[in-house]
């Protein structure tokens, strides 16, 4: 007689124990499932022509090993989603917050804003430590999409990396129709002769040297320092702490430099603030200044006064570090912002 019963597979009764030994573990008070981290959220704050700031909030649960951020044109979204049917494709940065001075340790709901343009790991790394990627500057007038996630915490009890966050647009502001607006100095680090233009990118520069400090610089030494990362000068602790100021101030020097040359507007506090670099830089053109000692806290002083000048702007900003709000419109299944024009690069 045939039995009505269909044999169990090995495979079920494989399943069958796994299920009976977790509960085995549970009832004997083992260790419990891995948590997982809430998603944070993604908020739009303000924009330049280049450039984004985003408010990264993490959840109820925090972001204590930092978080990354992902993204794309909102057009190249719609027409290939997150991935283009080969690889992933969009650009991402990775903010850690495993560093003994890392700003991104978010405690529960602990927001920060960071700006998304060429400058961001270097910023990022400016006071901190463990940003990384290789971001370029954002395409005026133009709608990028956002996603972020919360790093895993790793190690006994650890806690896996959260969901990624919900959808964000924020647009670019619009583009330059005056030809006296100043550009960014990752503009002009991707926007040089050869070794600083990406495929697509046209020489603009407007000279062929500089003076920096007490150097006269060519085209490729020029390049060579727009290109370099100011990592830390020595470690924690040391008198000479801190990421390169001396880079850090290059770099906003040459960006500044080279938009007086190309005709922009002319501010009183930036030429000065030209001035001083150049007098801050001789016989150190070429050291590594901690942005922790005396000397790299006037370097970056005088950094974000040039940036200031540097940040996609049409005329000379009336105060120094003044930001326009973003302008939300109505919330939907992805959210949506428009922006002020007013963001300095280094804070």
């Amino acid at each position: 007689m045939t039995s009505r019963y269909k044999p169990a597979s090995h495979w079920s009764l494989l399943l069958g124990g796994a299920l009976l030994a977790l509960a085995a573990t549970a009832q004997a008070g083992g260790p419990p499932p891995p948590c997982v981290l809430d998603a944070p959220t993604i908020t739009c704050v303000s924009s330049t022509p280049t450039s984004i700031t985003l408010r990264i909030c993490a959840g109820p649960s925090g972001a204590p090993a930092g978080i990354s951020i992902q993204w794309k044109t909102l057009a190249d979204w719609m027409a290939n989603s997150w991935s283009d049917g080969v690889g992933d494709s969009y650009t991402a940065i990775s903010l850690s917050g495993q560093c003994p001075t890392s700003n991104w340790d978010l405690g529960p709901n602990e927001c920060r804003n960071v700006t998304i343009n060429a400058s961001t790991v270097i910023v990022e790394n400016t006071g901190a430590c463990g940003a990384s990627g290789n971001p370029l500057d954002l395409i005026c007038d133009t709608e990028y999409i956002f996603r972020s996630f919360a790093h895993n915490t790793g190690g006994p009890g650890g806690c896996n990396r959260s969901p990624f966050s919900a959808n964000t647009v924020c647009r670019t502001a619009p583009c330059p129709t005056e030809g006296n607006c100043t550009l960014s100095w990752g503009y002009w680090k991707t926007h040089g002769p050869e070794g600083c233009n990406p495929p697509g990118k046209e020489n603009k520069w407007p000279v062929s040297s500089l003076n920096v400090g007490g150097l006269s610089l060519g085209e490729t030494a020029i390049c060579d320092i727009l290109k370099d990362n100011p990592g830390a000068c020595a470690k924690g602790g040391t008198s000479n702490n801190g990421a390169n100021a001396v880079l850090i101030l290059e770099h906003q020097l040459i960006g500044a430099m080279f938009n007086r040359a190309s005709g922009a507007i002319t501010c009183a506090f930036a030429d000065a603030a030209i001035t001083q670099a150049n007098a801050l830089l001789v016989g150190f053109e070429n050291a590594c200044v901690g942005a922790s000692t005396p000397l790299g806290q006037e370097m970056i002083a005088v950094a974000g006064l040039l940036a200031e000048y540097n940040s996609d702007q049409c005329s000379c900003p009336t105060s120094q570090g003044l930001k326009s709000p973003a302008s939300p419109s109505a919330p939907s299944s992805t959210t949506r912002s428009s922006w002020g024009q007013l963001k300095s690069i280094y804070r």
